[in-house]
């Protein structure tokens, strides 16, 4: 509501101040001296809420002029910095926004908790809800702002999250051929105990060479095997790490 609209209101309440006998009623003076007041005091509140939220419309312009900066560079140390100067224009728009959305809630509950002349409330009401609304555009400019550059965000980072998935994933079979070879090495190492026992035995027992020699030859033959399974491990091992080099290696350099 405009302050011409404010002060054709007052004249006229001045023009109605006058008894029957042309005088002014020197109790309605005092009263419309108040509430002149209060209304001044009131503008003045609301228009500092104004240039609140014609600053945060500018800030949100500044934070769509980082966000384009951030998509469009390539280099690491630049990205850093405007991505922090990006964080801090967010946090200080939304520390902002919570200000005006409690100083809007505040004149609201001031507006339903005075007494006013019904055309003080609707002059009062009105250049409240303008403000209410103007608010409400520059949260959805905001928010329509941060939804295209999430979508570009998230365009931007696909090929590096498919990335990052193949690595866990290569790393999870890295592990799982760490553990295949450790319990080889346990099944090489009891073999070997086997082994042992056996030779012992065979020492040690002269009247059954015929059966020791039929185990030894069965355990140095499980020892031949189990040798071979391992180097095949350890062959599979090393080309699996030159790949997993290979698909790191060419999308970085690409």
């Amino acid at each position: 509501m405009s302050r011409n609209r404010f002060s054709e209101f007052i004249a006229r309440r001045r023009e109605n101040s006058f008894d029957d006998s042309g005088s002014p009623d020197s109790l309605t003076s005092v009263e419309e001296s108040d509430a002149n007041v209060d209304m001044e005091k009131y503008f003045t509140t609301l228009n500092g809420i104004e240039r609140d939220i014609e600053g945060v419309n500018g800030s949100v312009d500044e934070l769509g002029v980082l966000h384009g900066r951030l998509l469009s560079t390539a280099d690491g140390d630049k990205s850093e910095a405007i991505a922090r100067q990006r964080d801090q224009k967010t946090a200080d728009i939304n520390d902002t926004i919570k200000k005006l959305r409690s100083e809007l809630n505040a004149v609201e509950q001031m507006n339903r908790n005075t007494q006013l002349a019904p055309g003080d409330e609707a002059i009062r009401r009105s250049r409240h809800a303008v403000l209410a609304r103007k608010l409400m555009a520059v949260l959805d400019k905001y928010r329509t702002l941060e939804r295209e550059s999430q979508k570009r965000y998230r365009t931007r980072m696909e090929k590096h999250i498919r990335l990052e998935r193949d690595i866990r994933d290569i790393n999870r079979t890295i592990e799982l051929l760490n553990r295949m070879f450790i319990d080889m090495q346990e099944i090489v190492a009891e073999q070997q105990d086997v082994l042992d026992n056996i030779e012992q035995a065979v020492d040690n027992t002269l009247d059954h060479t015929t059966q020791a020699n039929e185990q030894v030859k069965r355990a140095t033959w499980l020892r031949i095997k189990i040798r071979r399974k391992k180097w095949w491990l350890l062959f599979l091992l090393l080309i699996l790490i030159i790949a997993i080099a290979l698909s790191v290696a060419l999308p970085v350099a690409m």
